[in-house]
């Protein structure tokens, strides 16, 4: 019996440690995405190719138009939440949403000024 105690304890333990690893990289994935100044993968400033600012402007058209879509959503469902909930959702998740929708905008700002240059060129 002592040796099922264990085990149980073991595998326990084992759940404990995988959710904690799952938390741990949640976070750091919220992290990452909530840093102002992360770009996407394979996202390269310095690029001396027009196809390139397209790429990266119709990406952040498509972020963008995504987040707004969202936010568009959460603003005809938030009226319809409990106080406390909906206290919870601006204070959090609005929040995160808008300063994503900030960065996208300013991202395709950039790369629309890039795109620009780099035709002159």
């Amino acid at each position: 019996m002592g040796g099922n105690d264990q085990h149980a304890t073991g595998t326990e333990r084992s759940a404990v440690m995988v959710q904690s690893q799952e938390k741990m990289r949640a976070e750091q994935v919220g992290t990452e995405g909530a840093d102002p100044d992360r770009l996407l993968d394979g996202e390269d400033p310095e690029t001396l190719q027009v196809h390139d600012a397209d790429h990266w402007i119709r990406v952040y058209q498509d972020l963008l138009a995504f987040r707004r879509q969202l936010l568009a959503t959460a603003d005809e469902i938030i009226p319809d939440l409990a106080d406390v909930a909906r206290d919870a959702v601006g204070k959090t998740d609005l929040t995160a949403m808008d300063s994503e929708a900030r960065k996208f905008q300013r991202r395709l700002n950039f790369w629309t000024e890039r795109r620009a240059e780099l035709a002159v060129t």
